[in-house]
């Protein structure tokens, strides 16, 4: 820890230039916004080759849904390192979104070219976020990890909120081939910086790992001392930790919650026939998550990642209620918006509960397990408060995300005695 109290900016900075992670940093964010162009460019893309608005959906939620292979991708990280993993996914990445765009701009109007292509491109897609959390790890004191996640979250909302203006505009003046194209380029980039771009300092750590001694070689994402054993597919993983199976759930929970309240708020903007609010309350989330990831990295971190997790999720559960019971759009989404503050704060101390959680040579798969709990949970969550809302009305969906939020804060705070067991 610090000697004295630091200023949030002052305590970033210093992380960076001790980690010397800063270009890898933004290697990593130009791959982010590569994959924030997507959706957008994709949808549009595709829209405009197959003349169906339905089918280029479903090209996107299809390149969507085959992303759930990343924790396959990060297991082999773990086992093989990410220098032999992370170029063969960005080379295969790189080839499949260069053909997609090719076939948009051709305009290919056959669903037999989008769904295998998208299917393909997105079991493919690097793990970035993981692995710029793993090369976090390698290089930071224990104690300063929250920070090193908070300005990940950052750059990460970042990211995804100009991905979509970027897109806007390349659709607008140019062609969605044009967006397609560019992330063909920034995400293979974002891994290969991930992958082969050394840190340009040691960092000055009183507490090293192990693998920081001189001859230390690459295990995996983590770094592990000469002559260790690699990790084998008989190690334990995350999934056979009985804690890490409640966080999932947990983090299932808080993406069931978060997708329904979201959902609640398109709804009264459809009946209010105003669906440009819903535009605006996204906006705010995102802009809130940054202030709030901003706020938390600053912060000092006693290592109870697992009991801030439990508050944070307890603290969205009021404004999830209060938004059930104002009246009117407005007051719904300003109360809707302003859980994006605990947003990017929750996702920080997952990460490190998932790490207190796992055996080290496991973390890069387990950190991926927590974005791929969360999304299942957004993508369930989305598709159960769409139906529930012709039944229940948009206050029935809110009051029952509070509810969902509370089972996710419940059981992020469940201790399992008796160390590691199998979760089955």
């Amino acid at each position: 820890m610090y000697s004295t109290p630091l200023s949030w900016p002052a305590r970033y900075l210093l992380l960076l230039r001790s980690s010397g992670l800063g270009p890898v940093v933004l290697g990593a964010a130009a791959g982010r916004l590569g994959y924030a162009l997507l959706p957008l460019c994709l949808l549009f893309g595709a829209g405009r080759a197959m003349g169906s608005f339905a089918l280029a959906s479903g090209a996107v939620a299809v390149f969507g849904l085959a992303t759930l292979a990343m924790p396959l991708q990060s297991r082999l990280v773990d086992l093989h390192g990410r220098r032999r993993v992370l170029p063969i996914a960005a080379l295969l990445v790189c080839l499949l979104l260069a053909t997609i765009a090719l076939g948009a701009a051709a305009a290919v109007g056959s669903p037999w070219f989008w769904f295998p292509l998208c299917l393909g491109a997105g079991a493919v897609a690097p793990a970035l976020g993981p692995a710029m959390r793993a090369r976090w790890r390698e290089r930071c004191r224990p104690d300063d990890l929250p920070t090193a996640y908070a300005l990940d979250g950052v750059v990460e909302e970042t990211a995804f909120l100009l991905g979509p203006v970027v897109a806007a505009g390349v659709v607008a003046v140019a062609a969605p081939w044009w967006g397609i194209a560019a992330a063909a380029v920034l995400v293979p980039l974002g891994a290969a910086v991930l992958a082969f771009a050394p840190a340009v300092s040691t960092p000055p750590i009183t507490e090293r790992h192990e693998g920081d001694r001189p001859g230390g070689h690459e295990v995996g994402s983590e770094v592990a001392p000469a002559g260790a054993p690699a990790s084998s597919p008989e190690e334990g993983g995350p999934l056979w930790t009985a804690s890490f199976v409640l966080l999932l759930l947990a983090l299932l929970a808080f993406g069931l919650s978060g997708a329904g309240a979201i959902t609640a708020v398109a709804a009264l903007a459809y009946a209010a026939d105003r669906p440009g609010v819903l535009g605006i309350v996204e906006a705010a989330m995102g802009a809130a998550a940054v202030v709030g990831g901003l706020w938390w990295g600053g912060r000092e971190h006693p290592r109870a990642a697992r009991a801030d997790l439990t508050r944070l999720l307890l603290a969205r559960v009021p404004l999830l209620v209060v938004a059930a019971v104002v009246p009117g759009l407005g007051a719904v989404g300003v109360a809707v918006a302003l859980t994006g503050l605990l947003a990017a704060p929750a996702y920080v101390t997952a990460f490190g509960a998932a790490d207190d959680a796992s055996p080290p040579r496991r973390r890069t798969e387990a950190s991926t397990w927590i974005t791929t709990a969360t999304n299942l949970g957004a993508t369930a969550g989305t598709a159960a408060a769409g139906v529930l809302a012709e039944v229940a009305g948009s206050g029935g969906v809110l009051l029952l995300a509070a509810a969902v939020g509370l089972v996710g804060a419940v059981a992020a705070g469940r201790r399992v005695s008796g160390g590691r067991s199998r979760a089955a």
